[in-house]
């Protein structure tokens, strides 16, 4: 028969397990994953493309030739590697944009534009010329020897055409003000008709 002690000892193991499978069992937690691409984490940057656009954004990732770029509002742009030149601070982009404007020079006035300077005196002359010559569209003699006296410029046919064009600019421009003189010629010669253009024009101000 078993002894005291071995009924003892029985009689605990049978109360500390039910003691166990009566407590209830805690769920098990499923092991915290970091999220994967978590853009957010990324450091702000300011890409620089070949025709000198900038993006600002993060990096969501990239390869060897290509670069996965979140513009923010732009959504997710995939870009060439070799289209971007350069990727910069932010805040040294932001520092450059706030940096005072030196306020360029003028440009130098000349007679053209404006009065000169103190004591100074500008002279501008232009001349230009051209001209033109069509040959006759007809013969202007005798068409046709049997009726000698039928000839193309009895008949008003076009012959040759002359036309010439000059033009001369003077202007003259001082701390005073510009005075100019403009003259120009046109003169034009049909055959049989003569002359259609005599033109002589002078302007001055």
């Amino acid at each position: 028969m078993p002894n005291r002690r071995t009924i003892t000892a029985l009689l605990a193991c049978l109360c500390l397990a039910a003691t166990l499978e009566a407590a209830p069992q805690a769920p098990a937690q499923p092991a915290a994953q970091a999220p994967a691409g978590d853009t957010a984490q990324q450091p702000l940057v300011v890409l620089r493309l070949k025709d000198n656009s900038l993006l600002v954004g993060r990096v969501v990732r990239e390869d060897a030739t290509t670069v996965v770029f979140d513009a923010g509002a732009l959504g997710q742009l995939t870009l060439k590697t070799a289209d971007i030149i350069a990727r910069l601070d932010p805040a040294t982009v932001a520092a450059a944009f706030q940096a005072p404007q030196q306020n360029a020079a003028p440009p130098a006035q000349t007679g053209l534009s404006g009065f000169t300077g103190k004591g100074k005196v500008i002279w501008t002359k232009t001349f230009t010329g051209g001209g033109t010559f069509t040959s006759a569209a007809f013969k202007q003699g005798v068409i046709d020897q049997r009726f000698p006296t039928i000839t193309g410029k009895t008949l008003k046919l076009p012959g040759n055409q002359y036309v010439a064009q000059l033009n001369l600019v003077i202007m003259r421009a001082s701390e005073r003000g510009v005075g100019f003189l403009d003259g120009s010629w046109t003169y034009a010669k049909y055959d049989p008709f003569g002359k259609q253009a005599d033109n002589p024009k002078l302007s001055i101000g």
